[in-house]
């Protein structure tokens, strides 16, 4: 266990000498092409905007949101065990995951103003969850990552979908 202290720490050290390049990454990245992790199966059209609104407005409440975003938290958990990934929830600062449950109770308890990054520089993909909304945006495309990714969505019961 002591060289894999060992590991994470060169790993936390590279992390944060590389700020400057996962910011480049990060704004590079919302140039990419974007999916949508969510609680609806796909785009809802304008006909439906009353019945949208009346429907999210049931899921913003906070017993229901504090489910959808615990459910999105333990799916970042599960694909920290895959892939390298950086994670941000304040703008510039990065860090990995060292401890589970610190990671849960700082991702469940964003403000409501919070924006929270995932990079995952291999793959070349981005996740960003805006505190404010009941879906997440996934940006970049790695075949390997979207199965994954994917797979743990719909255990969840949620839905990736093209934004288009």
């Amino acid at each position: 266990m002591n060289g894999n202290k060992t590991i994470n720490d060169i790993r936390e050290k590279m992390l944060h000498e590389n700020e400057a390049f996962l910011d480049d990454f990060s704004e590079k990245m919302f140039e990419e092409s974007n999916r949508i992790i969510d609680i609806f199966p796909k785009r809802v059209s304008e006909e439906f905007a009353e019945e949208y609104a009346a429907v999210i407005s049931y899921f913003e409440k906070e017993d229901r949101l504090s489910k959808i975003y615990r459910d999105y938290a333990e799916i970042f958990l599960l694909l920290n065990c895959y892939f390298h990934m950086s994670c941000s929830f304040e703008e510039g600062i990065y860090e990995t995951i060292k401890d589970a449950d610190d990671f849960m109770r700082r991702f469940t308890d964003m403000k409501d103003t919070g924006i929270f990054k995932a990079l995952f520089v291999k793959e070349k993909v981005m996740i960003v969850v805006d505190r404010q909304d009941t879906y997440m945006t996934v940006y970049g495309t790695n075949d390997i990552f979207e199965k994954m990714l994917q797979d743990l969505v719909s255990a969840k019961g949620y839905h990736l979908w093209d934004r288009g």
